[in-house]
């Protein structure tokens, strides 16, 4: 069952947390600008890339916790992008 939660309800402070680093990784630029803006807007530092290229590049520079990946891109995806995410960082 999904549960969909709207901003009111979605809480406002993360009790002693620091916020969290995603990376958004889609070729619907449309999808990213939702996703990026609502997840910066709830306190996330947010990165987005519009390929599995530009998402491994990053990944080779930058830290994340979560990773959201669309499934099916054009040159890689989202399951081969994940394979390469944690050959470039197992932790």
């Amino acid at each position: 069952m999904t549960q969909i939660i709207d901003k009111q309800s979605w809480p406002s402070e993360r009790v002693d947390a620091q916020p969290g680093r995603v990376l958004i990784i889609d070729d619907d630029i449309d999808m990213v600008g939702v996703l990026h803006n609502f997840l910066e807007e709830s306190g996330f530092t947010v990165m987005s890339a519009l390929s599995a290229r530009k998402a491994l590049d990053l990944l080779r520079t930058h830290s994340f916790d979560l990773l959201i990946t669309d499934l099916a891109m054009p040159e890689m995806d989202g399951i081969e992008v994940l394979k390469a995410a944690m050959e470039i960082d197992p932790g």
